[in-house]
């Protein structure tokens, strides 16, 4: 892991910190980053040295909820690398920035979703559900009164894949806005 790959894992596990906040622990790891340099070392092995972004920022999340709940109260020293020496201030990596841009379209995606699927598609999907249903009661009716079964199951067939399709429809429209809403959040 290089020292970007390892930089932009950490800034978009802290995306939910403030800004301020999340600002500060990054000029940290980069200071730590620029000492590993001075002192010889490679950027794996100050990769290797600082451990998995992943468990750093769900640390500083943790501490960061004890924070609202009143139990932590966020000190002002910087934290200290593994090997003892303060941290030094870093700007954000462009990349990671981006992401702030994946929730913007993530919200386009939601109200387009929104207007052009759910609106018309979750009625769309009951009325072929209904459909499906009038029909089915119909070619039963059809079955016991008239002596065309095989008619009678062929509308059978047919309202079974009209409700099908219906709730399908349902099912998709409920799951992309779904999906869309996580994402935007």
């Amino acid at each position: 892991m290089t020292r970007n790959d390892f930089l932009n894992a950490l800034y978009r596990a802290l995306l939910y910190l403030p800004a301020k906040e999340r600002q500060e622990i990054m000029q940290d790891y980069e200071e730590h980053f620029a000492a590993g340099l001075e002192q010889g070392k490679t950027e794996e092995e100050i990769c290797r040295a600082l451990g998995d972004p992943g468990e750093i920022a769900q640390t500083y999340l943790q501490q960061s909820k004890a924070g609202e709940d009143g139990a932590y109260q966020a000190s002002s020293a910087a934290p200290r690398s593994p090997a003892g020496e303060a941290t030094a201030p870093i700007r954000p990596c462009p990349s990671a920035v981006a992401d702030n841009g994946n929730r913007v379209l993530y919200t386009v995606l939601f109200i387009l979703d929104m207007i052009f699927f759910a609106l018309p598609g979750i009625p769309g999907g009951f009325a072929l559900a209904a459909a499906g249903a009038a029909i089915l009661i119909t070619s039963v009716a059809a079955g016991i009164f008239a002596s065309s079964a095989l008619l009678a199951l062929c509308f059978i067939s047919l309202s079974i894949a009209l409700i099908s399709a219906g709730v399908l429809a349902i099912l998709l429209i409920i799951w992309s806005l779904r999906a869309c809403y996580q994402r935007m959040r």
